[in-house]
């Protein structure tokens, strides 16, 4: 008797009925001086460099060489981190407000105030953007897979070549990944922009700028925060950019 065998289902048509893996969420516990500074909702992967990137944008560190230590335990999704004297300091005045956008989170309420101007010393225009955040598309491996999550990139403005890509469920986490990267591998984040495929909130502006990056770019829009900083700061914002009628604000 032969036996009725039903035909394979190829990955789109798997991907088309939402026959797809989902994507993965996991609580990342940080510690830094024994103190718990919460959870992290985000993907499980990168653990390092969201802890550092996460640090430094909340102005508890401003350089790697502030960290003594760390050790990731990558099974028990746990990061634990020491601090230098200097950024113990600044640890213990730190004092963040409660953000209440996608998975939540919380923001040192410090950062949103006397925000200073960052500088530009590369050449900009709409095409060169264009042609960057088209390489977005292949790094998306993750979301290629089952969508649902958030890719950034670094590119290096001068030499016009995207230096590091992460994905993440959370928008706000792939920056802080990038930017972790940027501190491991010492380059000088002033000299790059951001491109992303979520949209510029607050948020995402002020992680831009802690970095001293001028230039942020995404495939969606940005907020009126966003923009607000922007004009304080003289930050470039640029929305929408491969649809036909991008939005590009720059001073």
């Amino acid at each position: 008797m032969s036996e009725n065998r039903q035909p394979a289902v190829t990955q789109r048509e798997r991907k088309d009925i939402g026959m797809v893996p989902l994507p993965e969420e996991t609580f990342l516990r940080l510690t830094v001086n024994g103190r718990a500074l919460g959870q992290l909702s985000c993907s499980p992967f990168n653990f390092e460099e969201l802890a550092v990137g996460w640090l430094f944008h909340q102005g508890i560190i401003d350089e790697l060489p502030e960290i003594e230590g760390y050790r990731v335990d990558a099974s028990r999704a746990c990061v634990q981190i020491w601090l230098t004297a200097t950024a113990s300091e600044r640890l213990d005045g730190y004092t963040p407000v409660h953000i209440s956008a996608c998975a939540g989170g919380t923001a040192n309420a410090k950062l949103y105030d006397d925000l200073a101007p960052v500088r530009r010393d590369y050449e900009l225009d709409l095409e060169r953007l264009r042609s960057l955040m088209r390489q977005i598309f292949d790094r998306e491996t993750l979301f290629h897979e089952h969508g649902g999550i958030h890719c950034s990139m670094l590119a290096d403005m001068k030499k016009e070549m995207i230096l590091v890509s992460r994905e993440d469920i959370g928008r706000g986490n792939t920056v802080d990944k990038v930017t972790g990267w940027g501190l491991f591998s010492g380059i000088d984040l002033r000299e790059t922009a951001l491109f992303t495929t979520g949209r510029i909130s607050s948020e995402m502006a002020i992680k831009a700028h802690r970095a001293r990056i001028a230039t942020i770019v995404s495939l969606t829009t940005f907020t009126s925060k966003a923009y607000e900083i922007a004009v304080k700061t003289g930050m470039t914002l640029a929305g929408h950019l491969l649809k036909p009628r991008p939005i590009l604000i720059h001073f």
